[in-house]
């Protein structure tokens, strides 16, 4: 995905990239591969995979960050790669970056004007790849503080950059 764009022609581009809470886009991603709709065939395989081999996010969680096997099943995929790496590729890019929870991007479209009423799709907010719907056992709100902290250390690059980010908001 990111090596199809043209960095050339970003470098005189302003890029605003959304950040995603980690926690939530890690549950997200489960989620996806479980219960979305776009989600691909072999999305939907990996997703059978998580749901009969884990009882819930927090088995799924533990697996993930201390098996090399599980996370060798599941991390060459980018849903589950860090943000920051995905920032960073945007090499010499002009790239503001804010932090947005689904909800508050919602309004941000509806403050903009970007409904998809408005006849111009290309100006809406890509939310991609954010699953909601699904069994509550893969949800955000079931995460153990463990899982919270290895989470943590997992994405511990984007949680490094959300703290620079705050740091520059005060």
């Amino acid at each position: 995905m990111f090596e199809a764009w043209d960095k050339k022609k970003l470098q005189n581009t302003k890029v605003i990239a959304i950040y995603r809470d980690p926690y939530e886009r890690f549950c997200s991603t489960v989620r996806h591969f479980i219960y979305s709709e776009r989600a691909s065939v072999t999305d939907l395989e990996m997703g059978k995979i998580i749901e009969e081999q884990f009882i819930d996010i927090n088995c799924f969680v533990e697996s993930f960050v201390n098996s090399k096997d599980t996370r060798n099943q599941f991390v060459a995929h980018p849903l589950f790669l860090p943000q920051k790496i995905w920032v960073s590729s945007l090499g010499g890019t002009k790239i503001d970056v804010a932090l947005f929870s689904i909800d508050e991007l919602d309004k941000l479209e509806q403050i903009l004007n970007l409904e998809s009423d408005s006849g111009i799709q290309d100006r809406r907010i890509k939310k991609t790849n954010v699953t909601l719907n699904g069994d509550e056992r893969w949800d955000r709100a079931l995460l153990t503080k463990r899982s919270e902290s290895l989470i943590k250390k997992y994405y511990s690059q984007d949680f490094k950059m959300i703290e620079e980010i705050n740091a520059e908001g005060n």
